[in-house]
């Protein structure tokens, strides 16, 4: 029994690692201690593969370009039509390519609702997204929704592109290994691949606009085999992306990177060179990131795992395996019962035999001998079967909520209201609630910042406001799915405005009840879980301008009412009659005499 190896092992290793001097044999030992880590998943991943994803399994250099039958083990496909269903159901409701599914704000709330930030954050958000479009960001994604789905792990390599700005590298399962901190976050990356001669000399010794190869990095074995044209020999190779023990967050440097990208050659395939033509001190490129650049999302983990150790797939196998021994009995008592097994007499033994209909098989009719019959009757009771098959299909379908990607076209017909319709929903994703959050942190989230930081250094960003000078930006996901959780928000505000309404109409005395309610926050908070789109809501200085404006046209309204009061008061008295004795003569009199009067 192969032992596991404490993840600090692992982690002391490469630490000893000198980045100056990182070689292939050091690397070679790295690899062989995280081989036995995963070597314990390969019997569980290998029976995935066989019945549900039979294309997404690789464990071996030389399984590329096969295209001999795999799915031999596969009568019924239900497992991986439900898979399928999982997959374009979590592409469409997490990161569909159609409609907005994130956006990028601030840590200071204050500071979102600037009109300068708020433009700012807007226009990034929407380049990021053109960025992803035309990129192959979604066919990646889809595939390690599937992965996830299926094996419980995926990983996906993010690059710079000069033609696209980013491309992505999904990795089959099998053919990586991963290891994590003393936080367990995934933080190293090996894969094994094989490339042609060819291959290695282009991608690793020809230099753009130059015709002279650079042999410094590739081995003797494969300059040799170029040499004498066997261009198209396979050679094994390996990558790994490591934390750099020699890191320096300092200096500009590419080996002084928090994370070093190595590319080695392994030997080869044909066997026509030993290992010991391969320079050991030798690898074909040396290159820094400062961040993680490898995307390893995993559906859940136990304890301290570092692969994925549930999933639906994993979930649903036993129900899998057991519907494909339904349908092969099923097939065969259908076949029995049409073609059943058959006895006769001795003397057929050298004569013709046939069960094919319309043909004749002759036979002695003498008294006391067998005739030509089934060896045995079967009445198989195909409906009771198919109920049982039924009743597995439907839990397949559970395991990989169809239920929930599929909840409309699931739903019986009739007078459905929209909001039966969403509460359904958010009932359902309370089922993969924790999924969504490690989706988040593990997958989209450095997706994000890997292409932001990306963006930046190709300079397509436009320059940030003063405000948002040394201000850490923070994702909020705006899809579906994620609507669907803020909903709950939304619709806990509306509950307690209608609360606060409804004391308010039972107490019309007392009007200073809503007094307590601050109606700017509750506006901004409903608006932020409906995702509303900036220049909707103004921000607050805004609001207190226009409020300042209004209160002072209503004081110069009030002061313009008062004018013309006063102005028709004047007219009116003006052409009052005072030559006689009548109440305006009185008030006269009584101000003459005060007046008058001395002053005390």
């Amino acid at each position: 029994m192969i032992s596991k190896i404490n993840p600090r092992v692992i982690e002391d290793t490469y630490k000893k690692f000198n980045a100056q001097v990182i070689n292939r044999l050091e690397l070679e030992r790295l690899r062989s201690m995280l081989l036995v880590e995963r070597s314990t998943f390969f019997a569980h991943w290998q029976e995935l593969g066989r019945y549900i994803f039979p294309r997404r399994t690789r464990f071996y250099t030389t399984d590329v370009d096969k295209g001999t039958r795999r799915n031999q083990s596969i009568i019924d496909s239900t497992g991986g039509l439900a898979a399928r269903t999982l997959r374009s159901g979590m592409i469409s409701s997490f990161t569909s390519p159609s409609r907005p599914w994130f956006r990028l704000t601030t840590l200071d709330p204050d500071l979102a609702k600037r009109d300068s930030v708020k433009e700012w954050l807007y226009d990034v958000t929407w380049l990021m997204s053109d960025v992803f479009f035309k990129s192959n960001v979604y066919n990646s994604l889809s595939t390690v929704y599937g992965d996830i789905g299926v094996f419980g792990t995926g990983a996906m390599l993010i690059e710079e592109s000069f033609t696209k700005v980013i491309h992505t590298l999904p990795f089959t399962i099998g053919s990586y290994y991963i290891f994590a901190d003393d936080k367990l976050k995934i933080n190293g990356f090996m894969r094994d691949f094989r490339l042609t001669v060819r291959q290695i000399v282009e991608k690793f010794g020809m230099k753009e606009g130059s015709p002279d190869i650079d042999w410094t990095g590739i081995s003797g074995m494969v300059k040799r085999l170029w040499e004498m044209g066997t261009t198209e020999a396979w050679i094994e190779m390996s990558h790994g992306i490591i934390p750099n023990p020699d890191w320096n967050p300092d200096s500009p440097l590419s080996d002084k990177k928090k994370y070093m990208s190595v590319y080695y050659e392994r030997g080869s395939l044909g066997g026509q060179f030993s290992l010991s033509d391969i320079d050991t001190t030798k690898v074909l490129q040396k290159k820094g990131y400062d961040k993680f650049r490898v995307l390893v999302p995993r559906w859940e983990v136990s304890g301290e795992d570092i692969y994925g150790t549930y999933c639906p797939g994993m979930e649903a196998l036993g129900d899998i395996q057991g519907l494909q021994m339904y349908e092969r009995r099923a097939a065969q008592a259908l076949e029995k019962s049409i073609n059943p097994p058959m006895v006769g007499p001795a003397s057929l033994r050298n004569s013709k035999a046939s069960v094919l209909p319309g043909d004749i098989t002759y036979i002695e009719g003498r008294e006391g001998q067998q005739s030509f019959t089934p060896a045995y009757q079967i009445q198989p009771n195909f409906q009771q079967l198919e109920a049982k098959e039924e009743q597995i299909r439907q839990r397949i379908k559970k395991c990989f909520h169809e239920d929930l990607w599929l909840v409309i076209s699931n739903m019986e017909k009739g007078n459905v209201t929209a909001e039966e319709i969403r509460a359904l929903q958010q009932e359902k994703l309370q089922e993969i609630g924790p999924v969504v959050d490690r989706l988040n942190q593990d997958l989209l989230d450095p997706l994000i910042e890997n292409t932001f930081d990306i963006m930046q250094m190709q300079r397509m960003l436009p320059p940030p406001p003063q405000e948002m000078s040394k201000m850490p930006l923070k994702i909020e996901y705006v899809s579906i799915m994620h609507q669907a959780q803020k909903a709950l928000a939304a619709s806990g505000i509306e509950r307690f405005w209608s609360f606060a309404s409804q004391i308010r109409q039972a107490e019309p005395e007392n009007p200073d009840v809503l007094d307590k309610i601050n109606v700017d926050e509750l506006i901004d908070h409903y608006g932020d879980a409906l995702t509303t789109p900036p220049g909707v809501i103004r921000d607050d200085d805004e609001v207190e301008k226009i409020r300042a404006q209004r209160q002072q046209a209503m004081a110069q309204q009030q002061k313009m009412a008062q004018i013309e009061q006063a102005s028709k008061a004047a007219k009116n008295l003006g052409g009052a009659d005072t030559s006689g004795q009548n109440a305006l003569t009185d008030l006269i009199d009584q101000g003459q005499a005060g007046n008058l009067m001395p002053a005390r």
